[in-house]
């Protein structure tokens, strides 16, 4: 939900131009990244899957949401960490093995270089002692 809000706030602010292809290739990228993103993190296998190539579906993405195709990318895997965080029944190794990082070291690199925060002080942010 989260990332949706997100697409719909940034969407507000482009100029609306009719192109049903690239509005299409835009609803097929985002509905593949939900499907996998947990496996794969490279926008290549997206323009693979789109049969176009990674540079076009950036600028897509940029012109229509004024974000390129790796950044939508690392904005849903953040935004679904930080759901994941929530659930405080989880320990962040746990979190690590659901989004298929390769370590919780990598995943906390990830996160902080994103946020500025990093997994432990976010849920420190949520659930505040």
């Amino acid at each position: 939900m989260d990332v949706y809000d997100y697409y719909v706030k940034v969407r507000k602010k482009i100029p609306f131009r009719t192109s049903l292809r690239k509005e299409q290739l835009i609803y097929d990228f985002c509905s593949l990244v939900a499907e996998n993103f947990k496996n794969h993190k490279n926008v290549g296998f997206y323009a693979d899957k789109l049969n176009i190539t990674t540079t076009y579906l950036s600028a897509i993405m940029n012109e229509r949401c004024g974000i390129s195709a790796k950044e939508f990318l690392s904005i849903y895997i953040v935004l679904e960490v930080k759901s994941l965080l929530r659930d405080s029944r989880l320990n962040i190794q746990e979190i690590a093995i659901l989004t298929n990082f390769p370590s919780q070291s990598t995943l906390n690199r990830f996160f902080r270089q994103r946020t500025g925060m990093t997994l432990s002080q976010y849920r420190k942010h949520i659930f505040p002692t």
